[in-house]
């Protein structure tokens, strides 16, 4: 097995690019770390969600909040619900700054940097991931499921059938990525250079 050795720049893992494990044919899994995304989070009580709609519709252009555990696209963000009272606003720019200050009663934070968002993807990524978490993913795309490996809480957003963008936690961030490598080295396994990463890019 190759040597798992990544520039001590890199957050991923401390993983080498190139394929490992299983040789012939095209790998089963093919991890790329992306960068350069702002996570925003948006909190709301019961009583707010009227008003958290409105919000949504008047300040990012989001015509409709997505419902609990799913997700949606529009107007270059990304928004996800990973809760009942939660929206993460993912975008390619900061829009903290820029909140107007009607917005406090919606409690923006960052969050980008707890949050590391690995795209796993392959005819053996959904396999992959049934290995470390059991979670249901013939669920429709654009679904956002919050689950856990190794008793530490992951988000996993369904892109298609064999793409999937999971957000770790910084902190778990490389071992868990160590053990999600350890398994998709039986399915042959490409590790790409850490990437940009972009709303377009991670559409369905």
């Amino acid at each position: 097995m190759a040597e798992k050795l990544l520039n001590p720049a890199e957050s991923l893992a401390r993983l080498s690019a190139g394929r490992h494990g299983k040789k012939g044919g095209k790998p089963g899994v093919e991890f790329t770390e992306l960068h350069g995304f702002t996570i925003t989070q948006i909190a709301f009580f019961p009583e707010q969600k009227a008003a958290a709609k409105a919000m949504l519709k008047r300040q990012f252009s989001v015509p409709q909040m997505p419902e609990p555990t799913s997700s949606c696209r529009t107007n270059g963000f990304l928004c996800l619900r990973p809760e009942l009272g939660k929206l993460w606003l993912v975008s390619e720019k900061p829009i903290l700054a820029d909140l107007p200050a009607s917005m406090n009663k919606y409690y923006p934070l960052d969050i980008s940097a707890s949050k590391l968002c690995l795209l796993v993807s392959g005819p053996k990524a959904s396999s992959l991931i049934n290995r470390q978490a059991a979670v249901d993913l013939s669920c429709p795309d654009g679904q956002f499921i919050a689950t856990g490996m190794h008793h530490v809480g992951v988000h996993i957003l369904k892109i298609s059938e064999d793409r999937y963008l999971l957000m770790l936690p910084s902190s778990f961030a490389e071992s868990l990525a160590d053990g999600l490598f350890d398994i998709a080295c039986q399915f042959g396994v490409q590790i790409s250079k850490p990437a940009k990463g972009s709303i377009k890019g991670i559409e369905g």
